[in-house]
């Protein structure tokens, strides 16, 4: 199984697992992001990449224009529907090709714990194509997990693609290899220079998050 493959996998089989976490108010870190999510996105139309069970669509959906949350696990979208989010519209969507989403509609995008899995060879492809799809001057937020130095989960670098791998372990007894990358603050202003504008980062742990204008 290749790595896409098992990540599509790992998501599907978690998808009950995560679901749990739908009933934890965010606090600490989780709710300046929230907070921040929210202050971004009021007014606009709004694009989410992998959405999974919905948990960051139902803070930013009630306040925009208009919301379309995407992701290709059918299993999370199953779920994410399920909570009947006002104004959030879910689409089962690729997000390196993001097909069913018109060009340059809308004005604010978002994806959380979701740019670790990119495949640093298929960074340009991803971005290219959901820029796209925002409107000029569009921002953008982006957060994603700074690794513990207590992390159990196995984790290692192929040199043959320059990306890193971790395994991870369900109760039920699966292990899937997936695509996990945890950047530096320096290496997020590289990878992000030919894409962002008025780029901001906030690098603590156990996460961080950043703000930036699509650079036209």
């Amino acid at each position: 199984m290749s790595a896409p493959d098992s990540m599509q996998a790992y998501y599907n089989a978690r998808a009950p697992h995560m679901a749990k976490g739908l009933a934890t108010p965010p606090a600490g870190q989780l709710l300046e992001i929230v907070t921040a999510l929210r202050a971004e996105s009021a007014g606009r139309a709004v694009l989410e990449i992998a959405c999974g069970t919905g948990y960051w669509t139902r803070f930013v959906a009630p306040g925009a224009s208009e919301m379309m949350a995407t992701d290709f696990s059918e299993e999370m979208l199953a779920i994410a529907q399920g909570q009947q989010i006002e104004r959030a519209r879910f689409q089962r969507e690729d997000a390196y090709a993001l097909a069913g989403v018109r060009e340059g509609r809308f004005d604010f995008g978002f994806a959380m714990h979701w740019v670790s899995h990119i495949p640093l060879a298929r960074w340009g492809e991803f971005f290219t194509v959901f820029h796209a799809r925002l409107k000029p001057g569009a921002r953008v937020l982006l957060a994603d997990d700074i690794r513990r130095p207590d992390d159990a989960d196995p984790y290692y670098s192929k040199l043959a693609t320059h990306d890193s791998y971790e395994i991870r372990r369900l109760p039920e007894g699966g292990t899937y290899e997936i695509v996990k990358t945890y950047f530096t603050s320096e290496e997020l202003q590289e990878l992000l220079r030919p894409y962002a504008e008025n780029l901001v980062i906030r690098y603590e742990r156990p996460r961080w998050w950043l703000t930036y204008v699509v650079k036209n």
